[in-house]
């Protein structure tokens, strides 16, 4: 990643940059080409006229080739630093602060899986800030479950792959007894840890400050499937119903209306059972009931962190 000064638009901006390493196995040109794609859909994804950007999303400008012709993505620059930065920086965020932040990202995402569109690597680190104003990036693994972006990208034929970072993972991506159709739940799984790290990181005596509406919502996003949130019923949660958007900001029905067809072929990837609603404090479950445990091999960050509730 390198910072540039973008003469054309008068402003400093950042570019990433990628060459093809011959011994990979890996077309990390043609990825870099997809993450732009899914990037400049996000710029208008209702076609309109001005364009209508998704808010939280990382701005793209351009994708252009440096001086020594390896392409690379032209992107707004962001110099807060990343989530992760700040946590690490600061400790655990006041609950407030987590919550705009975590509300502002929630929504990008419920957009992203509206569009039938899976980020797949959900961190802190892939979550830059402007103050406290949250930017989603890094689409690298993104993939689709029908094409709205145009023929260029079709349905992906990889939803089964099990990527992201160890420490946010889903469960059932350890699984390779079942076949994954439908990645979106790894997404939420991956907000949940995100959100568990925000508020108390990996230390037992920050969760006495946590409210049991935050603590039912990480137990909530990160449950054994079926019974986790889709992010239409994180959105709805009472935790994060205590921040607000601002108001010019629209759901994203009001944005974008994809084709009926496309629509059918992502209802049919709804989970199937309905999903737990909240519960009051006194008949809240110790997480360990509620995670399901990854192999032992597996003994990540996360299965440290329930610990402590």
């Amino acid at each position: 990643m390198y910072k540039i000064y973008d003469y054309q638009l008068n402003i400093y901006a950042a570019l990433k940059c990628q060459k093809q390493d011959p011994t990979s196995g890996f077309d990390s040109i043609l990825n870099l080409r997809w993450e732009y794609y899914y990037m400049k859909f996000f710029q208008n994804p209702g076609k309109t006229n001005p364009p209508k950007a998704v808010p939280y999303m990382l701005p793209v400008i351009d994708f252009i080739a440096n001086y020594a012709g390896n392409p690379c993505i032209d992107m707004m620059l962001i110099t807060g630093g990343t989530l992760f930065d700040k946590v690490i920086r600061s400790g655990p965020l006041p609950e407030n602060t987590a919550r705009y932040i975590m509300h502002r990202v929630f929504y990008a995402i419920q957009h992203m899986h509206y569009y039938g569109h899976i980020h797949r690597d959900l961190k802190p680190e892939n979550i830059m800030l402007d103050g406290n104003d949250p930017y989603v990036m890094d689409f690298g693994f993104t993939v689709s479950l029908y094409s709205t972006l145009d023929a260029r990208v079709p349905m992906s034929t990889d939803l089964d792959k099990r990527l992201g970072s160890p420490n946010f993972a889903a469960p059932e991506l350890y699984d390779r007894t079942k076949r994954i159709t439908d990645p979106r739940p790894s997404d939420v799984y991956a907000l949940g840890v995100t959100l568990a790290m925000v508020l108390a990181m990996n230390y037992k005596q920050y969760w006495l400050s946590v409210s049991p509406e935050a603590t039912d919502l990480i137990k909530q996003m990160t449950a054994p499937l079926p019974q986790r949130l889709t992010m239409d019923q994180v959105m709805q949660h009472p935790w994060v119903l205590g921040t607000k958007l601002p108001a010019q900001i629209a759901a994203p029905q009001a944005v974008f209306q994809p084709p009926q067809h496309a629509v059918q072929q992502v209802q049919q990837f709804q989970p199937a059972q309905q999903v737990q609603q909240f519960q009051p404090a006194q008949q809240f479950q110790p997480a360990q009931q509620m995670q399901q445990p990854l192999p032992a091999q597996k003994n990540t960050w996360f299965q440290k962190l329930v610990k402590a509730f």
